[in-house]
Formats: C-alpha cells, structure tokens, sequence
C-alpha cells in the first residue's frame, strides 16, 4: 500500500491534467554535468507544443517527438510526446509549460529538480579547473586564462570535447594548443585563451564545459558490447576586476613608431611614398587607419597592413600603412602622433614622427598678372598725357583710345602665340620621358604613380586613372593596355573642346 501511495503521489506532481498532460524527468537522481531527459506528453486530436530554446536557463541540445496510437475495444487514443535535453550544472526548477490539446490550453506543473555533486574522494575520475595570470588588469590589458582538465589514469576515455564559454566584454584569441602529459595519475590537459578586456568593472569569466564519452563494456551471454555514456564535467566561474583607462586614451600596451619617406627632393607631379610602422606588444588591432590633409597635395592611402603574433602571455604586432603624395610645388608632411596608455610605466605616452619638407624642382609660381596690367596702363597713359600738347581736345581722346586699343591688341595676340608655342613645347618635351616612364611601370600601382598628375588632361585619362585605382584600391581586375596607352598618348593627353567644359 505505501509503494502504490508513491506511484499516486508522483503521477499527481508529474501531472497537470490526469490522462491529458503527463511530465517525466530522468534519470531519477541527477548528477552534476548529466543531460536531463524531459518529457512533455499529451493525449487528443490536436496538440501544439511551444518552441522552446532553453529550460531554466539551460540550452536544449536536443528535441524529439513520438507518437502512440493504442486501440482499446474500439477507442482509439492518440499519444503525443516531446522530449527535451540539456545538460545541467546546478540545482534549477522547470517552470510551468504551456501546451494546447484540442483547442484548450493545459499547463504543466512546475518540478524542483536536485543536482547532486559527484562524490569526490582522493582520486575522482575528473577534475576541471580555470585560473589567470591576472586579478586586476586595465581595459585592453591582456589576460592568459588556462583552463586544466584532469583525466584520471583508470578511466577509460572515448572522446572529450570542449565547450569553450561566451566570453563576455572580452576579445578572446586562443594560444597554441598543449599536448597532453600525465602528472601523477593523471592525464593533464591545458587550453589557454588571451583576453582583451573591453569595458571596466567586475566582468565575470563563466565556466567552460568538457564533455567526456566514458567508454563501457557489458557482457551477455558470453558477449562483451562496448558503448559511450557521455559526462559533462565543469569548470568554476572566474571574476576578472577592470580597471579604465585614463581619458583621451583608448590603447594599452608598449609601442614604437617610425615614418619613413623615400626622398626629400622631387620633381613637380612625381609622387612622394612615405610608410608609418607601429611595433610593440598591445592589441595592434584597435589602431584606425591615418588620414594626411596636405594643402596643395594629392594624398593616396593604402588600407593598413596588420600583422599579428601572439604567444602564452601576449600579443606582439605590427601596423603599416603607406602614403603616395603628388604636388605641382613644395609642401610639409606633418608629424602623425600616436597616443596609448604605456604598460611600462603604468602612463600615457605620445610618439611622434619627424616633420618632412619636400622641396618640389620646377614648382609652380604665382604672377600678379593683375597688378602688372594696371602698370601698363599706367605707363601709357603717361605717354597719352605727353602728347596732348599736340592735339585739340577730341583728337587727343581718340589718339589715346586707338593706342590704348591697339596696344592691348598686339599684347593679347603676342600672349596667345607664346602661350601656344610654350605648351607645344611643354607637351614635346614631357611626353616623350612620360613613354618611358610608362614602359618601365611594372604594376598598377606604379601606372597610377606616373599618370596621377595628367588625371585633369581629358575624360579618356581621367577613365584610366579610375580603373587603375579601383584596380589597386578595390580589388578589381580591369586589364589596362599600356601598348594603346603610348600608341594613343597624344588622345589622352590633350583636351578636346567639347570635353573642356566637362572637366571644368
């Protein structure tokens, strides 16, 4: 009578519904790291489960539906049944679940399950440990976590996978893997992880998960079957205190810059290439890109080049960066700064690169055609006052008009044959080197260097210079025919008429 009391009693917690809604939960006593079965059944015509994507704040790893018919002297009942499984860690409660059978909305009831710790004694099976070199460290301040499994030697182990936890605020980078060495009667394995705090505060590091496939052997009737009972074994939890950097500052680490160019002396519209490099130990990764405001100048910046090398304790990289700078007349690269909290002496520190000025041979200069006008002018009215002795009032005024007229005439028209013979000769001169400098390009990026200053000359120009970029800056593959570039030179060097107003 007492055991019949027991079955009551657990079919009336188990149920929300007698005959209608039954749960199960198995197994019966629940050990730390086991998956848990959990089984929601139902009996009727129409049956809608919730979708589900954790129980009690543990992740379902698996799903399952069965269906029953059963025919008992002609009524006939139709069973539907979901099954969920997770692994669980500590003590939790399923709330109460929702389904609806035939249009009605039954609810389960709510069980309290118990999470028994695995006895320990002075040899457990596994043992599962997560520790830091560092309590307390600044944002961006590297952190070594090594997570420690233990395998005891009697056990016999199929398989072990690790999960590793979300790192919450963290940039996370695992390190080379540790091969696995025995250390008394254990097997040891280490993984290591390089965390990057991102954010200040008490920043909590959760427990990371193994899940160990025990190999089992049964014997019946004189046969021995070999299978995988799977256990998850745990880790502690583990608090992390982050400390803020100083304000203006966003890089923690230890650093060193230089910029270099490849010549202070050029020729008018022949690019200058300078590279800024950052070394050190830190997170290169957080550096931005640079940008040169150069007044006068036409500056090309290559996407930075990052490279990364990391070992059991930090993270040593190196940022590039490369610069191409056109002008028609000297100009100043400024220094570029670089501004992080020094690891060394626990403080902010500046690096900052040299000043370079960059004289440019055959520069443009400016004329003060306006003044030298107004001298003109000045001079021959002068000569228009000298001679009024000579003639009446209105024959001196069209004397000085028809000078003054004839005068501007012959300067204009003296402007405009010198102007033409100087371009022409311009032009004779600098587009044969330009052939030979465009035969010696090797790649793109040089074609681009030695075209850039010719990208205002016509709208056929202009196209190449595009597809030369695109083809350096963007990734594009647009095959540029240099032997047409030199044959055609004189098409894409001159502007039409009808493209002048267009390039304006």
């Amino acid at each position: 009578m007492k055991t019949l009391g027991n079955i009551l009693l657990a079919l009336l917690i188990c149920s929300s519904t007698l005959f209608s809604l039954t749960t199960k939960v198995s197994p019966q006593i629940v050990y730390e790291g086991d998956q848990v079965s959990f089984v929601i059944s139902a009996q009727g015509d129409n049956i809608k489960f919730p979708k589900l994507q954790e129980i009690a704040g543990y992740k379902i790893e698996n799903q399952a539906i069965s269906r029953n018919i059963t025919n008992i002297n002609g009524k006939i009942t139709k069973t539907l049944s979901k099954e969920y499984r997770f692994t669980v860690k500590r003590d939790f409660t399923i709330p109460e679940i929702e389904v609806t059978v035939d249009g009605e909305n039954l609810t389960t009831n709510a069980i309290a399950i118990e999470v028994r710790k695995e006895r320990v004694g002075n040899n457990p099976s596994f043992i599962f440990e997560l520790g830091s070199d560092k309590k307390e460290v600044f944002v961006g301040e590297p952190v070594n976590i090594l997570f420690t499994f233990k395998k005891h030697l009697d056990v016999e182990l199929a398989e072990a996978n690790f999960n590793s936890p979300t790192f919450h605020d963290f940039w996370a980078k695992p390190t080379k893997k540790q091969p696995a060495v025995i250390e008394g009667d254990y097997m040891v394995y280490r993984i290591r992880y390089l965390l990057f705090p991102q954010k200040s505060g008490k920043i909590k590091i959760e427990s990371g998960r193994m899940d160990a496939g025990i190999m089992q052997k049964r014997t019946r009737d004189f046969f021995s079957f070999e299978r995988i009972k799977w256990k998850s074994v745990f880790s502690n939890d583990l608090f992390i205190n982050v400390k803020p950097l100083p304000a203006g500052v966003d890089i923690y680490g230890n650093f060193t810059l230089t910029a270099d160019i490849d010549k202070t002396e050029t020729k008018a519209n022949e690019p200058v290439n300078l590279t800024l490099t950052i070394k050190g130990i830190g997170n290169i990764d957080d550096i931005e890109p640079y940008e040169l405001d150069i007044k006068d100048a036409i500056v090309y910046a290559d996407k930075p080049e990052k490279k990364i090398y990391t070992n059991d304790k930090e993270e040593l990289g190196e940022f590039t960066q490369k610069f191409a700078i056109v002008s028609d007349r000297n100009f100043t690269i400024p220094a570029l700064n670089f501004k992080f909290f020094d690891s060394q002496v626990k403080e902010i520190k500046t690096l900052k690169s040299d000043t370079y000025h960059i004289a440019v041979e055959g520069q443009m200069i400016k004329t003060q055609t306006a003044k030298l006008e107004k001298k003109s002018d000045t001079k021959n009215s002068e000569k228009a006052v000298e001679t009024k002795v000579i003639y009446d009032k209105i024959s001196q005024t069209k004397l000085i008009l028809f000078t003054l007229a004839g005068f501007v005439l012959g300067f204009l028209t003296a402007f405009v044959i010198f102007t033409k013979l100087k371009r022409k000769t311009k032009q004779d001169s600098s587009e044969q080197p330009l052939v030979e400098k465009i035969k010696k390009a090797k790649d793109d990026k040089a074609l681009l260097a030695v075209l850039l200053p010719f990208a205002n000359r016509s709208l056929k120009m202009q196209n190449i210079i595009n597809r030369l970029e695109a083809n350096v800056y963007g990734g594009t593959k647009s095959v540029i025919d240099k032997k047409d570039l030199i044959k055609n030179l004189e098409n894409y060097l001159h502007v039409r008429d009808n493209e002048d107003e267009i390039l304006r």
